[in-house]
């Protein structure tokens, strides 16, 4: 008996540190405004702990009706929505098993007490509640989704651009604000779902849609492009690059987003309104937003190669899976240099290409100072800088770019690092759109041999100092700071 005393023990002190987290957080979410869940749920896991401890048959009713509890408060938050559902349930369906094993028989069973005098009931109690969690659990995954359903959803006006996300931040200074006004404190409580889309790629889908002319754009794994009437949820195009993943981890095959472009009053060409897409293959391509096809006067058949400059590397080593910044007419793009313990990996070059045409425009190459062309036959851009894989902004008041940085392989040493390295990781910086000249640079870590990549996308802000307007960036970092 002394195994099953243990046991017992476990679980009371298992219960009580349960109950006493979710009473104290539950209690500051109600401070905040929340669900009282949480505290009365912990209150009642706590009771459950002193009726273990008393041998008391009122353990297991008092959790079946945390069960109960459980069950109704999660079918509110969430309804039949299989994976709001599971994190809600799952926790306290295993907690019960306990319930139903042998050892909590036993455990009722005090010094006074024989085995033959220990009702089987306490299992009815835990069985009636969990069955009915698993049965919900297997309504909610077997209900599946309905594609391109009907729904009430807003008018829509594709000649206000004030209505349109035009850029993955909503405006190229990555701003994120949505004019729309049907949205507010007023109608929010009674928005519906008015359709839903699944892309049929496997892996994750992280991209943010674009939302112009009466389209969702968005990317899917791989760079599988997908044009949604944002009115109805069909599906209007799809392009299928065919790209192959350079290499296993998950994130290389991650699409982020696209961009929007829109040629000048009076364009004849092919795709006068076209996306950009940056890609996992190091290419961009342009196709036509309103058709899907390629624009095939855009570099070569409608695909700019990155990897050119960049000297021999393997797939691996370099990629794209940010959205591209659409600056003016002009594509720039950065790159994924892979983390690594090596040292001359592709350059971190970040690159300027003409949106129409895919012609090469500019680049930084931050050890070339100065030098803002492609490198002569037989030469490459500075190899293994800092590279620029997150998300730039643009300010077209004053024509700059801003590009947040990461670090110079190797990682987490910097005794290999040349000076330029460290003198342009981790920062945020303020670049020439029409040239690729540096104007200024913030540094947010100093010979950062952490990863603190700057991973955000800068954000322009107005700031009033002394009465006056002050055109600024914000940027959020690693550390858990905002400059």
């Amino acid at each position: 008996m002394t195994g099953t005393k243990s046991i017992r023990w476990f679980f009371i002190v298992l219960f009580f540190l349960i109950g006493l987290i979710l009473t104290l957080l539950g209690g500051l979410l109600i401070y905040l405004g929340g669900s009282p869940y949480y505290t009365v749920v912990g209150v009642a896991t706590i009771a459950v702990a002193i009726f273990i401890k008393r041998c008391s048959h009122k353990a297991h009713q008092t959790y079946a009706i945390i069960l109960i509890i459980t069950l109704i408060w999660s079918l509110f938050e969430a309804e039949l929505h299989f994976l709001a559902l599971l994190p809600r349930l799952a926790m306290w369906l295993g907690l019960g098993l306990w319930f139903l094993a042998p050892w909590y028989k036993y455990s009722l069973i005090g010094e006074a007490k024989s085995l033959d005098d220990t009702k089987q009931t306490h299992k009815l109690w835990i069985a009636g509640p969990s069955a009915a969690i698993i049965i919900v659990l297997v309504l909610a995954f077997f209900q599946g989704y309905t594609q391109n359903s009907t729904g009430t959803v807003r008018s829509f006006d594709t000649a206000d651009t004030e209505t349109d996300w035009r850029h993955y931040g909503n405006t190229s200074g990555g701003t994120r604000f949505a004019q729309l006004t049907d949205i507010n404190v007023d109608t929010v409580t009674g928005l519906k779902e008015a359709w839903r889309y699944r892309t049929g790629v496997e892996d994750d889908f992280k991209a943010t849609p674009l939302n112009v002319n009466g389209m969702l754009y968005i990317c899917a794994a791989l760079n599988v492009i997908i044009a949604i009437d944002d009115a109805t949820g069909k599906e209007v195009w799809r392009h299928e690059p065919g790209i192959e993943a350079p290499a296993a981890h998950q994130y290389a095959r991650t699409c982020r987003g696209v961009g929007y472009h829109e040629a000048v009053e009076g364009y004849s060409g092919q795709c006068a309104k076209r996306i950009i897409s940056t890609t996992v293959g190091a290419s961009i391509i342009a196709v036509d937003a309103l058709t899907g096809e390629k624009c095939e006067a855009f570099g070569d058949s409608g695909v700019v190669d990155l990897r050119r400059g960049l000297g021999a590397h393997q797939p691996n080593e370099y990629y794209v899976t940010s959205a591209p910044l659409i600056a003016g007419d002009n594509i720039i793009v950065g790159g994924q240099v892979l983390d690594s313990q090596d040292l001359g990996l592709p350059s971190g070059v970040v690159r300027a290409f003409n949106a129409v045409t895919g012609e090469f425009a500019w680049a930084w190459d931050l050890g070339n100072p100065g030098v803002h062309t492609e490198p002569a036959e037989n030469e490459t851009y500075t190899l293994g800088t800092p590279n620029v894989w997150s998300l730039m902004s643009y300010d077209a008041d004053l024509n700059l770019i801003y590009a947040p940085t990461g670090n110079a392989s190797p990682d987490y040493f910097g005794g290999a690092r040349r000076d330029f390295d460290d003198e342009w990781s981790s920062s945020i910086v303020a670049i020439n759109a029409d040239t690729g000249e540096p104007k200024w640079k913030f540094q947010t870590v100093h010979h950062d041999i952490w990863d603190y990549d700057v991973a955000s996308q800068p954000v322009l802000v107005d700031v009033t100092k002394n009465g006056e307007m002050v055109p600024s960036l914000a940027v959020a970092t690693k550390t858990g700071d905002i400059f």
